[in-house]
């Protein structure tokens, strides 16, 4: 009995969530066709910050058809393939100021996660 109280507990709060964040899980677009939500993704901005013991990097953009800058942060694993100058790089090789070309891939958890990272 008490199993089956604590299945019926996570299907209530997987239900819940699925309808309070519909769109994370999937989105329309103008015709209202709904499919799943993108998983990878480009940008190409400056560096703004660096934080190589916490794995991540700040990166300003400008959204194409905006006006305004954005900024964006991406998750810098030890898989992540960095170039510069056609050359292999390391996230110590990353500096505020740099331009960069990225490559990224969302999690799970809606994390974007540098997969390809190019020094400009």
């Amino acid at each position: 009995m008490k199993a089956l109280l604590k299945l019926a507990g996570c299907l209530l709060l997987a239900i819940g969530l699925f309808h309070a964040y519909p769109s994370a899980v999937f989105s329309a677009d103008e015709a209202g066709t709904v499919s799943a939500a993108a998983t990878t993704g480009k940008l190409s901005g400056t560096i703004a910050f660096v934080d190589s013991d916490k794995q991540y990097i700040d990166v300003e953009y400008l959204p194409e058809g905006m006006t305004d800058q954005k900024t964006e942060t991406l998750s810098l694993p030890a898989t992540a393939k960095i170039m510069k100058a056609a050359q292999a790089a390391t996230s110590a090789d990353l500096k505020a100021g740099d331009k960069v070309a990225v490559e990224y891939s969302v999690n799970s958890y809606g994390k974007k996660v540098i997969d390809a990272l190019t020094i400009e």
